[in-house]
């Protein structure tokens, strides 16, 4: 029992701890001071508490800690800060009880965590802060209170690869557990899952990327956000959102209570249900999937929801100047509801000479005079669609206020000759 453990002090050199049983206390445990430290703890417990404590892993130095058994438990940990340090786990108990594990934690340093047996309890967990940080997990679980950042400060950059064991976030009422990717415009998180679970209560990726698997489960408990930019995968695995207990490989599926919502890029098939939520907001959601199911999808203002596949829903404009773009047009079967003033359809993969409405259905003409049906509804009469070049090989076709032909311009001549106008009309 001590204030202190520090194992490479001195430059050059090298300090090794073994604890096989009994008991370790310290307020501080530095491992890799500014040389090499290794410690290993194959068994007793280690415990890290008391004002200010805290358990370094590579502060300048390198440094490795290899928990095979027994218990570690410190009230914040920190594996790699302008160094570079490890934590191996490969079977026991590690135990935060208070502050973050924090692999990565500043500029120029590396940490890197390795789980394939035992347990992680933490209350949130970042992963690559100002630094770069990895977390590999093969077995073991790895529970945490509150969240999981991957890729969190300035210049930083994370990577977690879960391919066994589980990964849990907790729900709690009233809060909103996240496991977010890429916080800072300058960081970047990946994450990827494969034949493992992963549940979380919302998600979301600010600049980042999360890859299912094959045999992966991703499991977001209310709310999936992706940012512009983000993509997130399920084209091998299974996502579910809100209220669905099945998961099914390749498909994203979204259940009662289940919002995804954002800019970013969507793989897979997506199934939505009656009471699910799919809204396009803050720029372009793009899903690339074929889409399914009882329920909607919505644009909000100034959005654009790109389909790339087909889809069976209907779509709503439930703000100002929305866009949908449609790459495969003839694939869509759902209604295009709430159209106002300003709305824009684009159709991608057709150009087209003439658009009629009339009795809800949208007939486009194209080039070669074949024609398409769409059905349509919301503020439709008395307008209609003004064709115009997407200026990406397709049409865009924006809802416009008529003007009767009475009031047409080409029933006025603005520009009479002078000789035409009396002289006392001229100011």
């Amino acid at each position: 029992t001590g204030s202190l453990l520090d194992l490479g002090v001195k430059t050059g050199a090298q300090g090794v701890y073994t604890l096989a049983a009994g008991s370790l206390k310290a307020v501080h445990e530095v491992i890799g001071d500014v040389a090499t430290g290794t410690f290993t703890q194959k068994g007793g417990t280690n415990t890290v508490a008391g004002v200010g404590s805290l358990l370094e892993v590579g502060v300048t130095g390198t440094g490795s800690y290899h928990l095979n058994l027994g218990t570690l438990t410190a009230t914040h940990e920190t594996i790699g800060e302008t160094g570079s340090g490890s934590l191996v786990q490969h079977g026991g108990t590690n135990t935060l009880t208070a502050g973050p594990l924090v692999l990565g934690s500043l500029t120029g340093g590396h940490g890197s965590y390795d789980l394939t047996k035992g347990k992680l309890v933490a209350k949130t967990e970042v992963v690559g802060d100002a630094g770069n940080g990895t977390f590999t997990q093969s077995g073991g679980s790895n529970a945490m209170a509150t969240g999981l950042t991957i890729g969190r400060g300035a210049g930083g950059s994370g990577t977690y690869d879960l391919t066994g064991g589980s990964l849990v976030i907790k729900d709690a009422p009233g809060t909103t557990h996240t496991l977010a990717l890429g916080l800072d415009a300058t960081a970047t998180g990946a994450m990827t899952i494969a034949a493992a679970h992963a549940t979380t209560p919302f998600l979301h990726l600010v600049h980042g990327i999360v890859t299912v698997e094959t045999g992966g489960v991703l499991k977001v408990l209310h709310q999936a956000q992706i940012d512009t930019g983000s993509t997130l995968d399920a084209t091998n695995g299974a996502v579910l959102i809100g209220a669905v207990k099945t998961p099914v490989a390749g498909l994203i599926a979204i259940g009662a209570g289940g919002t995804l919502e954002g800019a970013g890029t969507v793989d897979g098939n997506l199934r939505n249900a009656t009471t699910g939520t799919v809204l396009a907001q803050g720029g372009i959601l793009t899903l690339t999937g074929d889409i399914t199911g009882t329920g909607k999808l919505q644009i909000a203002d100034g959005a654009v929801l790109d389909l790339q596949g087909s889809d069976a829903l209907n779509v709503f404009f439930v703000g100002a100047a929305g866009q949908l773009r449609l790459e495969t047009t003839a694939s869509v079967a759902g209604t295009i509801s709430h159209l106002a003033i300003g709305d824009v359809i684009d159709l991608a993969d057709v150009t087209a000479t003439r658009a009629v409405i009339k009795a809800g259905k949208l007939t486009v003409t194209e080039s070669d005079g074949s024609k398409l049906v769409l059905h349509v509804a919301g503020v439709l009469a008395g307008n209609h669609f003004v064709i115009s070049d997407d200026g990406a090989g397709g049409s865009a076709l924006t809802l416009e206020l008529k003007v009767p032909a009475a009031l047409a311009a080409d029933h006025f001549d603005f520009a009479p000759a002078i000789h035409d106008v009396a002289p006392w009309d001229i100011a």
